[in-house]
């Protein structure tokens, strides 16, 4: 049985929790296994959320990107919202028409695949969102492109994050 003795307050630690593949885990340091994560807002304050199985909810959105006008080139996005040992988000990503028709794709920091397709606008679907989990790179980073050149943008939120295996 776990009791209060057995967990290490960590709020004044500079380690940050990685998963050890060896271990088959997320670890702070060298031997404590971290069993769940909580953010916390600029003040330390713990922020509200909820579990539903590895996925964690927030109680606020996070804009990870507001209003950017992307292109056919796939862009580099950092994901705030995401904790530091976390390489899985759950994202709004949002659509808007300004001009002209467009899709929006979005793949793996690093990736040479070419996508996966989210949403679509155009003139008679002028604002398109899609929540979806999204699997960042170690810096928690993505790439978002839209199929089009003009002035369509993307927004995204961060509406919550997948425990990584091991937790």
């Amino acid at each position: 049985m776990l009791i209060a003795a057995n967990f290490i307050n960590r709020a004044a630690s500079t380690v940050t929790p990685a998963y050890n593949g060896a271990k088959g885990g997320v670890y702070q340091d060298t031997d404590d296994r971290v069993i769940f994560a909580v953010k916390t807002d600029a003040s330390s304050q713990v922020m509200e959320s909820w579990q539903i199985g590895d996925l964690v909810l927030n109680s606020a959105v996070t804009i990870d990107m507001n209003s950017l006008d992307i292109d056919t080139t796939y862009t580099d996005v950092t994901l705030p919202s995401l904790p530091p040992f976390c390489t899985k988000g759950f994202e709004v990503i949002q659509l808007n028409y300004v001009h002209g028709s467009a899709n929006t794709y979005w793949r793996v920091n690093g990736s040479t695949a070419g996508g996966l397709w989210v949403a679509g606008v155009s003139s008679s679907a002028t604002r398109q969102a899609a929540t979806i989990p999204v699997r960042t790179d170690a810096n928690h980073i993505i790439e978002v492109k839209n199929d089009a050149a003009n002035s369509d943008t993307i927004t995204m939120y961060g509406v919550g994050w997948y425990l990584e295996e091991g937790m």
